[in-house]
C-alpha cells in the first residue's frame, strides 16, 4: 500500500492511518504477551485483513491500468473504516487486559472460571 501512495494510486493519509493502527494494535499485543496472554486474532481482524488485501489488489490493478484510480480508493476507504474499527475493538479490550483483570471475562456472561484472561504467563490463554 506505500507502494501504491507512493504511486498516487492511494491517498498518503489512508495509508499512513492504516499503518498507525497496526503499529498501535501491535504494541497491545506485544504488552498482552508480556502479561502472559495470548492476543488472537479476532474475526473482525481477520476482515479487515481481506479488505486490505482487495484494496492492495485493486490498486495495483489501477497501477496497471487496468481501471481508473477511484475504484480502488473506494476500497482502501472500505478497508481503513474496518482497520479502524476493528483497532477499536481492541481498544476497548485494552484497560481489563493491561491491567490483568481475571474476571474481565465474568462481565460477558462466562464464568470467572473460565475467564479468557491470564496474569500467569504459564497458563497462556486467549481472548475471545
Amino acid at each position: 500500500m506505500i507502494l501504491l501512495a507512493g504511486e498516487g494510486v492511494f491517498p498518503g493519509w489512508m495509508v499512513a492511518l492504516i499503518v498507525a493502527r497496526e503499529l498501535l494494535v501491535s504494541g497491545l499485543r506485544l504488552a498482552a504477551l508480556e502479561r502472559g496472554t495470548v492476543l488472537h486474532a479476532r474475526d473482525l481482524g481477520r476482515l479487515k485483513t481481506w479488505t486490505q488485501a482487495v484494496a492492495a489488489g485493486l490498486g495495483g490493478l489501477a497501477a496497471a491500468g487496468a481501471f481508473d484510480d477511484s475504484i480502488a480508493v473506494w476500497a482502501l476507504a472500505v478497508a481503513l473504516a474496518l482497520t479502524w474499527i476493528s483497532g477499536l475493538d481492541y481498544a476497548r479490550l485494552a484497560p481489563r487486559l493491561l491491567r490483568g483483570d481475571p474476571t474481565a471475562g465474568a462481565a460477558r456472561g462466562t464464568k470467572s472460571s473460565e475467564s479468557t484472561f491470564s496474569s500467569s504467563p504459564a497458563s497462556r490463554q486467549t481472548l475471545p
